[in-house]
């Protein structure tokens, strides 16, 4: 036996305020186990909470994928859920993958953002923004509370600015 628990002894406990187990004084006991501890940590009081042993990490098992192949035959793959276009199923939807296509770089800062947009443009001064006006793309517009913008898209009654200030909105503008 390491040493009998009594009232004044340091324990182990879960700590409710710390969130972790840490070093407690035992208060109050209750026969041979503690009821009431004190952190060392945070200098909480609170109900003793036996240490919780954390489990060693499991290792994860490749999830397998049975395809049909050409001549008819199944077949397991292992590792992986994409199925091979070549042995997807007659009927079978072929999954589209982005892995190889690069999106535009997009930089988080919305002046160098609004600057790279403006590059190499000839843009002239900007228009007062309306909703009963008509936008293109590259089109440059003063709004009254977002401030100077270029338009980037343009849909059917809606287009999207790259303001300098606040990164990119939706506005509303006429249908041409």
């Amino acid at each position: 036996m390491v040493g009998q628990l009594t009232p004044g002894k340091e324990v182990d406990s879960r700590c409710t305020r710390c969130k972790r187990v840490t070093g407690h004084i035992i208060v109050i006991m209750s026969g041979a186990t503690p009821t009431r501890v004190k952190c060392n940590s945070c200098g909480s009081e609170h109900k003793y909470r036996e240490p919780v042993v954390e489990k060693a990490p499991t290792r994860q098992r490749s999830r397998a994928v049975l395809v049909r192949t050409a001549d008819g035959r199944k077949r397991e793959i292992r590792g992986t859920t994409k199925v091979p276009e070549a042995e997807a199923k007659p009927g079978q939807r072929k999954r589209r993958s982005t892995a190889g296509k690069k999106s535009p770089r997009k930089s988080a800062d919305p002046l160098i953002r609004f600057a790279e947009q403006c590059e190499g443009k000839e843009l002239g001064r900007p228009r007062l923004y309306g909703v009963d006006q008509v936008y293109e793309i590259d089109d440059l517009l003063e709004h009254p509370g977002l401030g100077l913008g270029i338009v980037t898209k343009v849909r059917r009654e809606k287009v999207d600015v790259l303001f300098r200030s606040g990164g990119e909105k939706t506005l509303v503008h006429a249908v041409p």
